[in-house]
């Protein structure tokens, strides 16, 4: 169901069912994926409750998870607490068939001529080096120059190579994009959630940066976004870390904020209102509306309008953390119950959750 992230029973299902496999010398596995996808400290929680659910591993279960280096994401000390050196394999890169592969499953669009698949793959390969986010973002990239006829390897040739690592691909990435397409970038970095196209102009346009010059700067944001998305969300995690990094980030941070802000208050849909506009006001360095709002009375009225459970939990613990900065432990404490109370319900009136649809 939608409102109960938290299944309360699947630590003894899971437990059960491995335990029959394992009579029958069977085995159930478990994929874990996106691990470092989780920025946000509430679904960080619900994470790690989901992880102590698996740990330890017994007899009947292979647990098989995928992120980046352990020591870059919110879950790291549980992992590295469960799972051992050598248990930790490196995912290899593409290799030169994979990213032909990768070239015929993208055929559809990808014209090339036959007498020049060749050339372009080794053309290809040799730029993203097999990366599989530099992949996605060389086809991305190749998609946005709008070929109505072939491609040729002198469209790859075009982009930035992938270079030494991640790092430095992004860094040159952003060197070659315009003052407005990093702001847009900053933007999304900082807002942590989702906008539309619409939304984006919106918040940003201004005397100084038309809505001609914005969407403009959209179209070349095109491949670091995720096309899949109705709203404009940074394809990959690690994005966001690198723009939170940049001296322009720094720089814009206060400016977004006070736009942000502003089109939260009064131009914002109601849900968005209600879910970021307390956190970004926070992050301006007014707590207040945070620490008035969050109460025993807000939660009990944020359930029965089935508010989403990640924005409950998410405002809970961001009143709470405002609250310790102020050295007010007693409203720490009181939203501090305010979650533990959430939590408990879900475990003890599971039936209940279950019928809310």
């Amino acid at each position: 169901p939608k409102l109960n992230p938290e299944p309360v029973r699947f630590a003894a299902i899971l437990r059960h069912v491995a335990t029959a496999l394992a009579e029958k010398k069977e085995t159930l596995v478990l994929i874990v994926d996106g691990l470092d996808e989780v920025e946000r400290s509430a679904t960080a929680l619900e994470l790690q409750r989901f992880l102590r659910d698996l740990f330890p591993v017994g007899p009947g279960i292979w647990l098989v998870f995928g992120t980046r280096p352990l020591e870059e994401q919110k879950v790291s000390f549980l992992l590295l607490d469960n799972v051992a050196e050598q248990n930790r394999i490196p995912v290899p890169l593409f290799d030169r068939d994979n990213c032909g592969q990768l070239l015929d499953a993208n055929s559809d669009w990808l014209k090339i001529h036959d007498s020049q698949k060749e050339e372009f793959l080794w053309t290809f390969f040799e730029a993203t080096q097999g990366h599989p986010l530099h992949c996605r973002y060389m086809l991305e990239a190749l998609k946005q120059e709008g070929h109505d006829n072939y491609f040729h390897k002198t469209d790859i040739e075009r982009i930035p190579p992938f270079g030494n690592d991640l790092q430095d691909f992004y860094t040159r990435l952003w060197l070659g994009t315009t003052e407005a397409t990093k702001e847009i970038a900053s933007l999304l970095a900082l807002a942590s959630f989702p906008v539309s196209s619409s939304e984006t102009v919106g918040i940003l346009e201004s005397a100084s940066a038309p809505g001609t010059q914005l969407l403009l700067a959209l179209k070349m944001l095109k491949p670091f976004v995720n096309a899949e998305s109705l709203n404009i969300e940074l394809f990959h995690t690690s994005f966001g870390e690198f723009i939170r990094g940049t001296m322009e980030y720094g720089t814009l941070r206060d400016s977004l904020l006070r736009k942000l802000a502003s089109w939260l208050k009064d131009k914002a849909p109601e849900n968005l209102r209600w879910a970021h506009l307390n956190r970004i006001l926070y992050f301006q360095g007014d707590p207040e509306p945070l620490l008035q709002t969050v109460n025993r009375d807000w939660l009990i009225q944020a359930i029965q309008d089935a508010r989403p459970s990640t924005e409950i939990v998410d405002q809970i613990e961001w009143a709470t953390h405002a609250a310790m900065e102020k050295v007010a432990f007693d409203r720490a404490l009181s939203s501090g119950q305010l979650n533990l109370y959430l939590q408990d319900s879900w475990s003890s009136n599971e039936d209940v959750w279950d019928s809310i649809d």
